[in-house]
């Protein structure tokens, strides 16, 4: 008689732990909405402000761009995410060799109505010039 072993059980992470699989990450990520952002080299602060994540993706030809309090993540741009506990919310690291990108929550997508209307709107018309350059190009006909 031979006993068929259980099959793998997926992970359960709770406020500590590093996600791999980019589905994961992006559940975690695009309910953040707004987001106190630090993105640090080797230790070394490069940039830090507060912004609101517009696009979570995966696209190894696209790249991460955080502009104008804008922040479109490329889950490609990055290796792992580790949830590290912090007060008063878990903050989400995304980490490519040296480079993190940390992101503290400062509400969630559905706590919009929270913000400044005259902020969002303010944010939203310094948009326009850079999604034109996100959008993709059309196709090569010839």
């Amino acid at each position: 008689m031979s006993i068929n072993p259980l099959p793998p059980r997926a992970p359960c992470i709770v406020d500590r732990g590093i996600i791999l699989h980019p589905r994961d990450m992006a559940c975690l990520l695009e309910d953040l909405g707004q987001v106190h952002y630090r993105f640090r080299d080797d230790s070394v602060t490069l940039a830090e402000g507060d912004g609101y994540i517009f696009e979570v993706f995966a696209d190894p030809q696209r790249a991460t761009v955080v502009a104008n309090h804008a922040l479109f993540l490329n889950l490609s741009s990055f290796d792992w995410l580790e949830l590290v506990p912090s007060q008063p919310l878990t903050r989400l690291d995304l980490v490519q060799e040296g480079r993190r990108l940390e992101l503290s929550p400062m509400g969630h997508r559905r706590d919009v109505e929270g913000w400044e209307d005259t902020a969002l709107q303010a944010m939203m018309e310094d948009l326009p010039a850079f999604n034109r350059f996100c959008e993709p190009e059309p196709p090569d006909l010839l």
